[in-house]
């Protein structure tokens, strides 16, 4: 019974997806921000937890700014996906017609330094399109570590269409074995590191609150000697993107010690934030972030 219901699933996705690539770029991105918004807006999945994130998070934001921020968070990832379902048609040169990148040099300048990159990211803007775009600029394709969905047909064609230029998929259940080997052997991966980690994760600041926050990259990158950099795609109010990737700084910290991984994670998760708050309407509010705050804490941090 499960199969069937996956395969109706796949059906259904692939009969969307086939209506979205007969459709020109700009039309896709405007029907995700009205279906995000209508999921968000009029649905109402995860907009109490949307608008208890911005109340901790901007607290000095209005009840009207904060549902406005709300909204834009929804139609933003309503976008993102949109634009997914699309990449079978993006060519790489209509790709980089889409997207302008700044710091490129802090990417290439840590890949060669020969020991790995390790490319830390944010559910902001587009996510999907800053792993190829990495690829691009290295000129290499890279790992990236992904998330296996529950559907196995929905899941195999998403992954194809990571995969589309050459970027392998490392799914998180096999992740550490298959990722220190690409940065052993100088290669570069791509991780998400803002989401919610278990309780037993670093607590660092986020947004005023020490969260429970993944360790892995920052253990990664100390345990390999890789160096990390954020990289972030912001879009623009024509549906293009601007690229962002800056160099988080880690030689002066030697070695992986429970103290240096902590530190290194603090920052990248500290320059994380500072770039969500130049534009926090394209970050996923409704993700459960602050699910396991720090016991100890004594209170948000303003």
């Amino acid at each position: 019974m499960t199969r069937l219901r996956h395969g109706l699933d796949y059906m259904v996705f692939l009969g969307l997806q086939g209506l979205l690539l007969a459709l020109p770029l700009r039309i896709v991105q405007r029907l995700g921000a009205w279906v995000g918004v209508f999921v968000g807006g009029v649905l109402r999945y995860r907009w109490h937890i949307t608008i208890d994130n911005l109340r901790h998070a901007v607290p000095a934001l209005s009840d009207q700014q904060i549902r406005r921020y709300a909204k834009s968070s929804y139609a933003s990832v309503g976008t993102t996906l949109f634009e997914f379902a699309w990449f079978p048609r993006l060519t790489e040169r209509r790709f980089r017609a889409l997207v302008t990148t700044t710091g490129e040099e802090a990417l290439r300048t840590a890949f060669r330094a020969g020991k790995g990159v390790v490319v830390v990211t944010a559910h902001f803007g587009s996510w999907e399109i800053l792993g190829q775009v990495s690829r691009f600029v290295l000129v290499l394709p890279g790992a990236l570590l992904v998330r296996g969905l529950t559907n196995p047909f929905v899941n195999r064609r998403v992954d194809a269409m990571r995969r589309r230029y050459g970027n392998s998929t490392v799914p998180s259940t096999l992740a550490i074995r298959e990722l220190l080997r690409t940065l052993t052997s100088g290669g570069w991966v791509l991780m998400a590191a803002d989401q919610s980690a278990p309780r037993e994760g670093i607590m660092v600041p986020f947004f005023g609150r020490e969260v429970s926050t993944f360790q892995g990259p920052a253990t990664l990158a100390l345990r390999t000697g890789a160096q990390m950099v954020l990289g972030l795609a912001r879009r623009g109010s024509d549906g293009r993107y601007v690229i962002r990737f800056e160099r988080i700084p880690s030689t002066d910290l030697g070695t992986m010690t429970p103290q240096s991984v902590r530190e290194l994670t603090e920052r990248h998760v500290r320059m994380t934030e500072l770039l969500i708050r130049e534009a926090p309407e394209q970050w996923m509010w409704m993700h459960r972030r602050w699910k396991h705050l720090d016991p100890t804490s004594t209170g948000d941090r303003k």
